[in-house]
């Protein structure tokens, strides 16, 4: 369900006639008129909101769930159930790490193993400090 509502907020989902929009499909407005409005979809004063780092943490960190906390490396995803997993690479604390997340039983949120070096770990939090 956050996958759904994340691709909602897109800047490609709010106006899908790119004409109109007037903007790079990948740039958050500040403003897109509405649809009272004779230039519907039009869209104005962009790269200046900062949403794009915003929307780029939320995806990681709180979607694909490889988000960094006082104690650790939390991996816990919540996605789509029909993905089949990712790989994503994650810098933290000095050292680079290549996750692969399989969601072979498809839950939608929960059910990650952390295995580092053969070595499973408790829970998804991986304590490397």
């Amino acid at each position: 369900m956050a996958y759904h509502y994340y691709k909602q907020s897109l800047p490609t989902s709010v106006c899908d006639n790119q004409d109109v929009y007037k903007l790079e499909p990948y740039i958050y407005a500040e403003y897109i008129t509405g649809p009272n409005h004779p230039d519907f979809g039009e869209a104005g004063h962009s790269w200046l909101t900062g949403t794009a780092s915003w929307m780029h943490r939320v995806g990681i960190d709180f979607i694909l769930v490889v988000r960094p906390e006082f104690n650790g490396l939390r991996v816990d995803p919540c996605v789509p159930k029909e993905w089949d997993g990712y790989k994503i690479k994650r810098k933290f604390r000095g050292a680079t790490y290549n996750i692969t997340v399989k969601n072979s039983n498809h839950p939608s949120k929960g059910g990650a193993k952390i295995r580092i070096d053969g070595k499973e770990y408790e829970g998804n939090l991986y304590k490397n400090i």
